[in-house]
């Protein structure tokens, strides 16, 4: 399937203006929050992920607008073999 140009210039735009503002607020909320949580608990272990893991995660929104934050096309694609191997199992 071909993605017209015109659709990428648009998703960008909507990226911009919705995930952007989300994702600059949850950085900041990390950051200021990191230092007051203890450094031997799960949650400042959680927090130092996100943060190292940044560019990662805001990756799709720096990009040209081919990534999608969801996995929901390739879970739909392979849900008919994860069925049919739990159901052949018992056939």
């Amino acid at each position: 399937m071909k993605i017209s140009r015109a659709w990428l210039r648009h998703k960008n735009s909507i990226s911009a203006n919705s995930c952007h503002p989300v994702l600059k607020d949850f950085h900041q909320w990390l950051q200021a929050n990191q230092s007051r949580i203890p450094k031997d608990s799960l949650t400042y272990d959680a927090i130092r992920y996100a943060l190292n893991q940044w560019p990662i995660l805001t990756g799709y929104c720096e990009e040209d607008g081919r990534l999608y934050i969801s996995n929901a096309l390739a879970e739909n694609a392979i849900r008919p073999f994860a069925v049919g191997r739990r159901n052949w199992l018992f056939a």
